[in-house]
């Protein structure tokens, strides 16, 4: 099984490939991948509830790592 962050560059690319006569708009395809800032601020709010918070503490860490994992990756096979 591959990782998430590996899927969402490969249908970046494949995209990017399917629409070989446009312009490249393959970051603009992996921006909806990543959270909006509102659920952010959202998820932060409730990360912040005792009892409940510690779930979305472990959500907001686990779309950072997702997230962080994704733009390493496209800016390293973009250079």
């Amino acid at each position: 099984m591959q990782p998430e962050s590996v899927t969402t560059l490969i249908e970046s690319a494949d995209r990017a490939l399917d629409h070989e006569s446009d312009p490249l708009k393959d970051w603009d395809f992996i921006k909806t991948y990543l959270a909006s800032d509102m659920y952010l601020n959202f998820i932060s709010f409730l990360s912040r509830i005792p009892i409940i918070g510690g779930i979305y503490k472990q959500k907001i860490f686990m779309h950072h790592s997702l997230a962080y994992d994704i733009i390493v990756n496209f800016v390293d096979a973009h250079e």
